[in-house]
């Protein structure tokens, strides 16, 4: 298991108790050793408002900042992340519309755009961070409810924004594929739109919780 997945599965860990953990409790269920639950709480410590006490670990009285959880994922496997946005660079030239998904390995692509003469679609909070700062990148925003988990805008006055606008190529993330059910989490793209999925590792159907 990469580290920045044992970080996420710690607070996910932490956020289901409501007393404090054990570090030997903690090590069985993320099957790594004392020694490094101990290493990776004193990470989470300042960043996820841990609070480690004689009876083990739990999180303060605040719930976990989605800032947290998205600067997780933003920090594991970045080469990996990066090479993916430098392939799929090849396939934006000035003066198209591509559409950006949610997810920190699509939002890798965005710092590769700023110098590209575009007119950019996204919902994602990450990539119009990105975009805001260049002048030659003409940025629109997809509204609807904020969605503070994944910082990016859903809900269906987003989803009717992406019916409506017309782009040429959408940049999709997914977590879930199926050879018979396709890709999970379908969002609405325009008939004819060619789409590149970005798929960091290989990917595998998840139940819907």
């Amino acid at each position: 298991m990469l580290k920045a997945d044992r970080l996420l599965g710690l607070l996910n860990i932490l956020e289901d108790r409501t007393e404090a953990v054990r570090i030997t409790e903690l090590a069985t269920l993320q099957h790594v050793t004392p020694v490094t639950v101990l290493r990776e709480v004193a990470e989470l410590a300042g960043r996820a408002r841990l609070l480690v006490t004689h009876g083990g670990v739990r999180l303060k009285a605040e719930t976990v900042s989605a800032e947290t959880v998205y600067d997780l994922k933003l920090t594991e496997d970045r080469l990996e992340k990066d090479a993916i946005a430098r392939a799929a660079l090849a396939h934006v030239t000035d003066g198209m519309t591509p559409s950006l998904d949610e997810g920190t390995t699509v939002g890798a692509l965005a710092p590769h755009l700023t110098n590209r003469r575009l007119t950019l679609i996204t919902n994602a909070l990450n990539v119009v961070n990105v975009i805001a700062r260049s002048r030659r990148v003409r940025l629109m925003v997809v509204g609807g409810t904020f969605r503070r988990e994944s910082l990016t805008f859903l809900g269906p006055k987003a989803i009717s924004m992406l019916r409506e606008l017309r782009y040429g190529i959408a940049f999709l993330e997914t977590e879930g594929f199926d050879w018979d059910r396709g890709f999970q989490d379908m969002p609405p793209v325009h008939q004819g739109t060619r789409i590149t999925w970005f798929a960091q590792k290989t990917p595998s159907w998840k139940q819907a919780r």
